[in-house]
């Protein structure tokens, strides 16, 4: 199966789950779903009118994100694998049992499904949308820049209107601060 980047994967989960809705594996059923919804984009555009200069961007895009997830799916199928993990290796490392002096490699080593089973829920759904929102560079990884990000961006939420909105900024702050210590980051706050 051909390497596919860790950003491919959470940007077809991303379109598919919404940033929040973002479990850090791209299932294979979802990403059927993705190519169904991107041939009636592609089609609605290409319906041989006459289109604006935005409209044929879009479907310059939509094409490609069309091609890409094919492309993805075909070899998904190929190498009979269910779902694609996009969480960074350094985060999964953090769940894996391995011997004091063993480097473990996730690529190789460890069953994925299993090691993604091992991480909590919520901290796996929250590092999902922490690199859907505050990657700013896409590089993958879960680093002091995107925890900085992802605090101010749940601190500045005015939530102070809604039970509900209070304890879910209360939770996700509480993640994230999670998260920095698993990565090993220093974060101050919550």
């Amino acid at each position: 199966m051909p390497a596919w980047s860790q950003y491919a994967a959470m940007r077809h989960d991303e379109a598919v789950c919404g940033p929040a809705g973002g479990d850090g594996v791209l299932q294979r059923q979802d990403l059927e779903t993705r190519i169904e919804h991107l041939k009636v984009q592609v089609a609605g555009l290409g319906q041989g009118r006459a289109l604006t200069d935005v409209q044929q961007d879009q479907l310059a895009t939509s094409q490609k994100d069309l091609r890409e997830a094919t492309e993805l799916l075909q070899d998904m199928y190929e190498a009979n694998v269910d779902g694609l993990v996009y969480l960074p290796e350094e985060f999964l490392t953090q769940f894996v049992q391995a011997g004091p002096d063993e480097l473990v490699d996730i690529d190789h080593d460890v069953d994925l499904a299993a090691v993604t089973g091992q991480i909590p829920d919520n901290l796996r759904r929250r590092a999902s949308e922490l690199l859907m929102l505050d990657d700013q560079h896409r590089f993958g990884r879960i680093t002091a820049d995107v925890i900085r990000s992802a605090t101010a961006r749940y601190e500045a939420m005015d939530a102070r209107i809604n039970v509900g909105m209070v304890r879910s900024k209360e939770e996700a702050l509480k993640e994230i601060s999670q998260l920095a210590q698993i990565m090993g980051l220093h974060h101050e706050g919550h």
